[in-house]
């Protein structure tokens, strides 16, 4: 085990050249090679709630991976199950009161533009599912994934959660993507009724 080594210019243990850990009593600070982060009490507090709803989503995603699937299961399955299944739920249902269910909603298994829409550029405001109200944001991930993954996954989520319906391609993700590429806010319920 390697012996901590500290001086009296430095007050932190010395972890090695790159980082120096300082606990102090109203701060603390991470001293890494490119510069020094500091968190006063208050902030302390919330960077550990963030930390801490960051890893119970993280766990959450891991719980939902089943033991007994096999590795080829399809990459639409596993892309929804790592991106999709920690707020929407693996079966589908949501979370009661913040994440609205897939399962036989109309907009999973109505028309396939405004669904290309959602995940291209995200979601703001209240929608209503199987006469309940969801006001929660949901993310763009156009930025995130390339066409070809969209349509995976949206054809996975339309077989399984929707109606039964061809598969979505790549070329009407690009599409969309090109008629709506100078977008950069949300889509509101609203916005997407009116598109066919």
């Amino acid at each position: 085990m390697r012996q901590q080594h500290r001086n009296k210019e430095h007050p932190w243990p010395d972890y090695g050249p790159r980082m120096r850990l300082s606990l102090r009593h109203r701060n603390i600070q991470l001293r890494t090679a490119t510069g020094c982060l500091q968190l006063d009490k208050s902030r302390r507090f919330r960077y550990c709630v963030v930390v801490l709803v960051w890893t119970a989503l993280l766990l959450t995603g891991c719980r939902n991976v089943d033991k007994d699937t096999p590795l080829d299961a399809g990459p639409g399955k596993v892309q929804f199950e790592s991106y999709c299944a920690p707020c929407h739920q693996r079966d589908g249902q949501g979370t009661q009161g913040r994440v609205p269910p897939l399962t036989a909603s109309p907009w999973v298994s109505g028309f396939e533009s405004r669904l290309i829409r959602i995940v291209l550029h995200g979601l703001r405001g209240p929608i209503e599912i199987h006469g309940k109200i969801y006001n929660l944001e949901m993310p763009a991930f156009g930025p995130v994934f390339k066409d070809e993954e969209i349509a995976v996954i949206l054809s996975y989520v339309r077989q399984r959660y929707g109606a039964p319906s061809p598969p979505i391609t790549a070329a009407t993700i690009g599409q969309v993507r090109d008629a709506t590429r100078n977008r950069t806010t949300y889509w509101t319920v609203d916005e997407l009724l009116k598109v066919r």
